[in-house]
């Protein structure tokens, strides 16, 4: 969906659900025909519809289990494979905690830089909670701290070559 930034907290909810029904209402509709159909930019090096997902899930205080005739069902715990995304939030209240899980591909985000992420989106909870009304522009951006210590380019092979053959003018 377009995010108005003029929309409130509480009415781009309004619009994500909305959103999200219509998408359900058509998820017999192939992926490669979705694609083929918006037509996004593409690019080999990410999804071709969205690279950041943040999702949440509530666990059931009450679990119903799964009764199948001649089997016996039971939960199976997995461990996440890697980053399916560039940057994953994953939320789960339990009913007594809300746990957070961050996925992100290594090759484009440092440890650190995610770490980052997370007092900063805590705030940003913290101040949808405490006004919901808000417009989405007075939110403020994430703020995320640069590295400290920003490293010189590494001299490339010829520079490193052409040192050699000043310092070592007879050497082979």
């Amino acid at each position: 969906c377009q995010v108005d930034e003029r929309l409130s907290y509480l009415d781009l909810l309004v619009q994500i659900r909305d959103t999200s029904f219509g998408a359900q209402a058509h998820q017999d509709v192939p992926f490669e025909q979705l694609v083929d159909q918006l037509a996004p930019e593409r690019s080999l090096g990410h999804n071709p519809l969205f690279q950041a997902k943040f999702n949440q899930n509530v666990i059931l205080k009450q679990k119903t289990a799964l009764k199948l005739a001649g089997l016996e069902v039971s939960e199976y715990a997995f461990d996440k494979q890697g980053a399916h995304f560039d940057l994953a939030l994953d939320i789960t209240d339990d009913g007594t905690l809300i746990h957070g899980d961050m996925a992100y591909a290594s090759d484009l985000y440092r440890r650190a830089t995610v770490e980052g992420f997370i007092p900063e989106m805590l705030a940003l909870f913290k101040t949808l909670l405490d006004a919901p009304q808000a417009p989405l522009f007075s939110l403020g951006a994430l703020a995320i701290e640069p590295p400290r210590q920003v490293r010189e380019a590494a001299p490339q092979v010829l520079q490193l070559w052409d040192q050699q053959v000043r310092t070592q003018p007879d050497a082979l």
